[in-house]
């Protein structure tokens, strides 16, 4: 198959996965659910919950930009995620990409597979989790708001629970920079209306990505793999 062929069925298949799951697609993790993110955490492929918004794009062939855009293959994609300023780096995770996370750790230190509860899960939500971004771009993240495409400029989900600390980078020179990290909590109900822009709230600027259901498919991954 060809380069250009591959590509096309690659955006197909995610524009695909977006339309199929946007009316089905749940973000409430249920007690079988659970039982099943500690079969998935068995997989070697599982490593991937522990990736960022863009990392996992660029994974599983899903060339969109942080500002949603779709590109045409992995060249272009590339060249435009050099070509711009990584303030942050973000994670977004539902109650079922959590479970498997906490799964796939114990598992890496050899620990018995914690008791999680599917309530107390769903109780705590969407959780984002922001990261310094590449050195030069750096910015320190104060806050994290969450907006539907077509609401009003002045209208914002602000989380329900909020913890930034600071947090020290270094880079190759020695050079030191003094920023912050967080992560923030936010109700299941904020994520309903997929496609939406989670916006990062920095000290010298914001910064938006637009997060779609193919980001929060704990499965999407295993998908494209199989």
């Amino acid at each position: 198959m060809g380069r250009t062929k591959a590509t096309a069925l690659t955006l197909a298949g995610v524009l695909l996965l977006t339309v199929a799951h946007a009316q089905r697609f749940q973000l409430a993790i249920t007690a079988e659910q659970l039982q099943q993110a500690v079969r998935d955490a068995a997989s070697p492929a599982a490593e991937w919950v522990f990736g960022d918004v863009m990392t996992r794009r660029r994974v599983r062939g899903d060339y969109r930009t942080a500002a949603g855009g779709y590109v045409s293959d992995l060249k272009t994609f590339t060249t435009i995620q050099q070509s711009v300023p990584h303030q942050f780096r973000i994670h977004v995770a539902t109650p079922y990409m959590r479970a498997v996370a906490t799964f796939v750790d114990a598992k890496r230190r050899f620990a018995p597979m914690p008791l999680l509860n599917s309530e107390s899960l769903n109780a705590e939500g969407v959780v984002v989790s922001v990261m310094p971004g590449t050195f030069a771009d750096a910015d320190a993240i104060e806050d994290v708001v969450v907006r539907p495409l077509g609401a009003a400029d002045d209208f914002a989900i602000h989380p329900t629970r909020t913890i930034v600390e600071p947090q020290t980078i270094t880079n190759r020179a020695g050079a030191i920079r003094d920023l912050s990290s967080g992560v923030f909590y936010f109700p299941l109900s904020a994520f309903d209306d997929l496609r939406l822009d989670v916006i990062c709230v920095g000290r010298n600027g914001n910064v938006p990505f637009r997060i779609d259901v193919p980001d929060l498919d704990a499965l999407t991954f295993q998908r494209w793999q199989n």
